[in-house]
Order: C-alpha cells, then structure tokens, then sequence
C-alpha cells in the first residue's frame, strides 16, 4: 500500500493500482489549457491528473471518466 496526500485529502493506493507518479506531475505541468476549458480525462485511474490540473487551472471543468472500479477507488 502507499499513501499520498493531496493536501487535506489523505489516499491510500493498493499495491495493484496505478500510483501518483512524476509521469502525471510532469504531464500537468506540460499541459497548458485556454481559459474555461472542458477537459475529459479518459481513463483516470485515482485522478491524479485531473486534481493536479484543477490546481493549476481552477476556471476549467474537467471530468475523469474510469471503468475499472478498483482503479477509481
């Protein structure tokens, strides 16, 4: 198991599931939205990415859609 803290929001992660990673950090980082922007994240797993980009754009609406519901836990 591994726990990562997004501020207040405390996750633990199964051994099984994708972890947080510097390949999400990065990509957020690397990303750059116009302003107001809709963004679906297909396949989300935990969300890291759609969290990170709320914090950097919070004007954008963005919806992380998962199907595996492990993997959303």
């Amino acid at each position: 198991m591994e726990e990562v803290l997004f501020g207040r929001i405390r996750m633990t992660i199964p051994d099984a599931q994708f972890r947080v990673s510097t390949d999400s950090m990065v990509l957020a980082d690397f990303c750059t939205l116009p302003p107001r922007s809709a963004v679906c994240d297909l396949g989300c797993g935990c969300g890291s990415l759609s969290l990170l980009l709320c914090g950097k754009y919070p004007q954008a609406r963005l919806t992380g859609m998962e199907l595996q519901a492990e993997a959303a836990a």
